[in-house]
């Protein structure tokens, strides 16, 4: 379904400490060490200075309707999705209006911008629309047959405020392996539905009437998905290079963009916090959030030539390859934290075997907990590859991944069906990051035909391990706060392999 408000693999994570940039560094900076995913969440403007908003207005000017979003891309330009447009053109007197045969026709076209309230926005956070132009090879209505969902909107005036910084070069994107966090934004709706509706509406004292699927601006972080794993679920539809996918598989992680959003940015982060913008909202599944129904977004960087061609002055980042890294390791452990609340540090491990630990090694784990449940281990090696090594392939039994209350457990223990763990390759640092969770937690929930060998394969998950987790932990922890039921536990433990 496509996101306008109509009328009518293996898991690579970064460990790599940078010297964090400050606020004013970039315009949208965001605290790559304070990541965590979002309900759908109140945006603050000052992380997305450059995102647009269009709107059609009535001949009489009482009724307003925002359809789309957009960002600035160059102090007289928008880009946004083909399909925003569709219902779009120039009158005989050289309007940009709605056209056809909607309730809407021949209101007219502008755009909002520097605004996170629709309710509040002030006469120069309107820009008046000059002209449009889709894509070359758009064809009207068909964008999840044949792709090639952009549009630029030329604006009547210039910007003055930050521009969006694309990412121009494919070797910039975030890549296989997924997992890389991923921020979009937008006025769309808060829930989906294949029937449509659920759009606020807003009466201001002159008369006017705004509507739109949320009147305040919301963001919500979404992991990137593979295309081979994107393909596989949307199999009659065009998934491809010029496409990006994103979203969740876990049960109870209902977040996406949704209708009213298309046209909006989804933004990558590189490791000191600054967005670069490598897609738009194109679009997905009428139900918005729906787990496996991952949200599909058209990828810049494969029109990076078209754009080039229609707009100067381009911004690109610099960041190739360092982007969509946001969620560390540590940024889960706190997250984790946070969400347990009570639970942080009541479960302890420690690493058994010759110290320092050489490549080649033999060692075992003692946990110790004050929390009973069931234990999971994960280790993030030095390249930041996360591995879930506890319960493995060699522990089939479920009974044998509890652990009770101030017990003290050994792994492997007997009748594990392996008899220690080894240190292997890379060297350098890494963590092990220990949870006992509710023996009723799906573990599993949110991994894909996970391969595991003694722990040492890492995980295969179509979309983020560590995303999937926290957010599924959220879920089973409702939205009352931080936990203080003993159900919870997290702790990590930092170690280093040497050759």
């Amino acid at each position: 379904m496509m996101r306008a408000l109509l009328v009518g693999t293996t898991l690579v994570l970064a460990l790599n400490c940078f010297d964090r940039a400050s606020a004013g560094s970039c315009p949208g900076w965001r605290d790559p060490n304070g990541t965590r995913i979002v309900n759908g969440s109140d945006a603050s403007p000052e992380q997305w200075p450059s995102l647009a908003a269009l709107r059609l207005t009535s001949p009489d000017g009482l009724e307003i309707r925002f359809i789309c979003g957009g960002a600035v891309i160059a102090p007289e330009f928008i880009v946004t999705a083909a399909h925003c447009l569709d219902a779009i053109a120039v009158d005989q007197v050289g309007q940009v209006v709605s056209v056809g045969s909607n309730a809407a026709a021949g209101w007219k076209l502008d755009v909002l911008i520097g605004t996170s309230d629709l309710k509040h926005s002030k006469p120069e956070h309107a820009f008046s629309v000059s002209k449009i132009e889709v894509h070359d090879d758009y064809v009207r209505q068909a964008a999840t047959k044949r792709g090639n969902d952009i549009a630029l909107v030329r604006l009547g005036r210039a910007w003055t405020g930050p521009v969006a910084a694309l990412s121009l070069d494919p070797a910039g994107d975030p890549t296989v392996p997924p997992g890389s966090g991923l921020y979009v934004a937008g006025f769309g709706l808060q829930k989906g539905s294949a029937t449509g509706g659920g759009t606020e509406v807003y009466q201001s004292r002159d008369g006017q009437r705004l509507s739109a699927g949320s009147l305040r601006l919301k963001e919500v972080e979404v992991p990137l998905v593979s295309e081979e794993a994107c393909a596989k679920r949307w199999r009659d539809r065009l998934i491809s290079t010029g496409q990006l996918c994103a979203g969740y598989e876990a049960a109870g992680s209902r977040k996406d963009s949704c209708n009213g959003d298309s046209g909006g940015p989804i933004n990558a982060y590189d490791d000191e916090g600054c967005p670069t913008q490598v897609g738009i909202v194109s679009w997905g599944a009428g139900d918005c959030g729906r787990p496996g129904a991952f949200g599909v977004y058209t990828r810049i960087s494969q029109y990076a030539d078209w754009l080039r061609s229609r707009v100067p002055g381009l911004k690109s980042s610099s960041k190739a390859g360092r982007l969509g890294t946001d969620l560390t390791p540590a940024a889960f452990v706190r997250g984790i934290e946070a969400a347990v609340g009570s639970g942080r540090d009541q479960v302890r491990l420690s690493i058994v075997g010759n110290a320092p630990i050489h490549v080649g090694d033999s060692f075992s784990f003692e946990v110790d907990s004050s929390v009973g449940g069931r234990l999971v281990i994960v280790d993030v090696n030095a390249k930041g590859v996360a591995t879930q090594i506890f319960p493995n392939a060699y522990v089939l039994d479920s009974e044998k991944s509890l652990i009770r209350s101030r017990q003290k457990l050994t792994i492997p223990g007997p009748e594990y069906g392996f008899s220690h763990f080894r240190a292997a390759p890379p060297v350098g640092k890494g963590m092990i990051v220990t949870l006992v969770v509710p023996t009723d937690f799906a573990v599993e929930s949110f991994l894909a035909a996970p391969e595991r060998t003694r722990g040492f394969v890492p995980e295969r998950s179509a979309t983020g391990y560590f995303l999937n987790i926290l957010k599924a932990v959220d879920a089973a922890l409702g939205t009352t706060g931080p936990s203080t039921s003993p159900l919870w536990a997290v702790s990590r433990t930092d170690y280093e392999i040497l050759p």
